[in-house]
């Protein structure tokens, strides 16, 4: 359960994570390194799946290209302890992109590395900096050139706003009496997470534009804005009493939750502090914001991911609605094996909200593999295989559906162990999950769908039996097929 939860946080960084063993040769001189973990984030960067990067040695993950792994082996050749903080941008030819590398050395011979994809960061002052040179006898447009070079050191690359290096020197040069009181409004879009798993970064990077649209609109044009993490942003405004900071907040609340950007609810949390006097320290207003702001997090965050959850589904349903008439049949007949098993009622309403969300996870696959008349080949089926736990990830981002996110993530195991994600076998599947196994499998053998015949009635019944106690479970196998779908049992 522990390596489960922090493998949930390490997925959920906006940041790419590896970390690698290093292998050194007999007289201790590096030579290679073996990949022993990565997160979501990289999976995206270097266009792999985890099961096609952890365990390759960089020798032969780059092995079509021995310029990337002579770089990769230059960078992180040291097997000592590395200084924390440490960072550099390299171009690694094999993905044609520029990454930031932040390297720490938990132990000998091993490296934690964080990657970041800074390819149009580098393309800017790259252009920027040839335009220098093409000017450098043009004292007037090298002096504007150098100005556009500084102004882009201190914004984020995709709201154009201030970065966290704005923010801090901002802060530094309106801390004086003569600014007080000085405001300071901690803002956090909620839900982030929830709509880069669900519809991909582009739609988590509409809601930052979109929120930072709105901060642009309302905030006065003297103000400093940044944006200094991934969802976070923060707000400086000289002289500037509690009571004009409430009437900002006032404003930007009545926008709050009220507008949707494809098909998703743009919703925020607000909180600030109010320097007064030169004995109050900005690391305590800072804390402060933060707090009121997570207070407001914490009361609405709920309700939005609830609404955004029910938008991913409806934006599901319109996409493929197929899928919306097999989610709607999985729930009648998964509600209805729950009440000839003896599920008390309330049970039996979950079980069938648990039957019509199953295949949640689906709106993140690629529509290429979801519309794929034929079989899928075995990279799409790893693929595929993702939307259980990328279902789990956004139901289990909203209390309510914290029970049905662990059914949905076990829908896909087998009674004989061979499912996935995490291969549970038998008692070890909750009782939901096996019922949802039975309901969607029947489903998908009697209905057309892209990748497989349809079958009649008797023939998946005939399969049913063929895989209970394999597949599916034999107890629950035999109640459905008698008591569901009225059929005897094959003898």
């Amino acid at each position: 359960m522990k390596d489960h939860f922090y493998k949930q946080i390490l997925d959920y960084s906006p940041i790419g994570l590896i970390y690698q063993r290093i292998i050194v040769n007999e007289h201790g001189i590096p030579e290679d390194f073996e990949f022993l973990m990565v997160n979501k984030v990289v999976e995206t960067l270097l266009r792999r799946p985890a099961t096609q990067i952890v365990g390759l040695r960089a020798s032969q993950f780059f092995s079509d290209d021995q310029e990337s792994f002579l770089q990769w082996r230059e960078e992180f050749a040291n097997p000592g302890d590395h200084e924390p903080g440490s960072e550099k941008t390299v171009f690694l030819k094999s993905f044609k992109r520029w990454f930031r590398i932040n390297m720490v050395g938990v132990e000998k011979n091993y490296r934690t590395i964080f990657l970041t994809d800074v390819s149009n960061e580098v393309t800017k002052i790259n252009h920027l900096e040839t335009e220098l040179k093409h000017y450098s006898k043009n004292a007037e447009t090298r002096q504007k050139k150098e100005e556009e070079l500084r102004v882009l050191s201190y914004r984020d690359a995709l709201t154009g706003l201030g970065n966290r290096r704005l923010y801090d020197k901002e802060q530094k040069k309106l801390d004086r009496e003569a600014n007080y009181p000085i405001t300071l409004i901690m803002a956090d879009v909620n839900g982030l997470k929830l709509a880069n798993d669900g519809f991909g970064h582009e739609a988590g990077d509409a809601l930052l534009l979109k929120f930072s649209a709105i901060l642009k609109a309302e905030c006065p044009a003297d103000a400093c804005i940044a944006r200094v993490g991934g969802d976070e942003f923060l707000i400086l405004l000289a002289k500037t009493d509690g009571k004009k900071a409430k009437a900002l907040i006032d404003r930007l609340n009545s926008l709050n939750s009220k507008l949707e950007v494809n098909h998703l609810i743009l919703s925020y949390a607000l909180g600030f502090s109010v320097k007064t006097h030169t004995t109050q320290n900005m690391e305590d207003i800072y804390r402060e914001a933060e707090e009121r702001m997570y207070r407001h997090k914490a009361t609405n965050n709920s309700k939005m991911r609830s609404q955004s959850v029910d938008l991913i589904l409806a934006s599901l349903f319109e996409k493929y609605h197929s899928e919306k008439l097999h989610a709607r049949r999985v729930s009648i007949l998964s509600k209805s094996l729950a009440g000839e098993l003896g599920f008390p009622p309330e049970a039996v309403v979950q079980v069938g909200l648990a039957g019509l969300l199953h295949d949640i996870g689906k709106i993140g696959i690629n529509d290429e593999i979801l519309n794929k008349q034929g079989q899928i080949d075995v990279f799409e089926r790893m693929e595929m295989e993702k939307h259980s736990e990328l279902g789990h990830r956004i139901l289990a981002s909203v209390n309510d559906y914290l029970e049905i996110a662990d059914y949905i993530l076990a829908h896909h195991e087998r009674w004989d162990g061979k499912g996935y994600p995490k291969g549970l076998k038998a008692a070890e599947i909750p009782e939901v999950s096996r019922i949802l196994a039975l309901a969607e499998a029947y489903d998908a053998m009697t209905n057309k769908r892209s990748y497989n015949r349809e079958l009649s009635k008797l023939e998946a019944i005939s399969e049913l039996q063929a895989c209970a106690g394999k597949q599916f479970d034999p107890e629950y196998a035999k109640v459905f097929v008698e008591r569901v779908l009225k059929s005897p049992w094959p003898q």
